[in-house]
């Protein structure tokens, strides 16, 4: 099961383009850690947390475990890092064929329920909705894609307007 996946071109979402900006300025790009690093540092503890949680809209613990992760020796490092390197991995849909088309093994018991389900937001802001929806198109004519009774990925979109961040923003803790 997969939510939200940005599985290609994250370089094109709202939040991608964002960040590649922000990576590509000269004098900030390859130092853009250390600029944040020394920014974090300039704010006391009680005013990253409130920043989190009045400006951006974090719950009390989600917005504590993000100023601990910060405040860590290498945490906005490892951020950082990991944007950099995903805006230059995820691209190309490059998940080979059989990976979608699941098969059973001879002599298996075929299940009717796909092996892979995947449920995007309707205007995610880290997944660019064209290539989503492009994603959607080419899995969707295949026979064995999304449909009642068959084995392939199921492919959903949600129109109710569940966050990507849902995990902590409709929590009750």
């Amino acid at each position: 099961m997969l939510l939200f996946p940005t599985l290609t071109h994250l370089r094109d979402s709202r939040s991608g383009k964002r960040l590649q900006l922000l990576m590509s300025l000269p004098l900030v790009g390859p130092r853009v850690h250390r600029l944040a690093a020394a920014l974090l540092f300039l704010w006391p503890t009680w005013a990253r947390r409130w920043l989190l949680e009045r400006i951006l809209g974090f719950p009390p613990h989600a917005a504590a475990t993000t100023v601990s992760f910060l405040g860590s020796r290498d945490g906005v490092w490892q951020a950082l890092h990991l944007a950099r390197d995903e805006l230059q991995r995820i691209n190309h849909d490059v998940w080979p064929e059989d990976v979608w088309q699941v098969t059973s093994e001879p002599g298996a018991r075929r299940s009717p329920h796909p092996k892979i389900f995947m449920l995007y937001g309707e205007d995610d802001h880290w997944v660019a909705n064209r290539h989503r929806d492009d994603l959607i198109m080419r899995r969707v004519e295949q026979p064995d894609c999304g449909r009642a009774g068959q084995r392939g990925a199921r492919i959903v979109v949600d129109d109710a307007g569940l966050p990507h961040a849902f995990c902590f923003r409709m929590s009750t803790a």
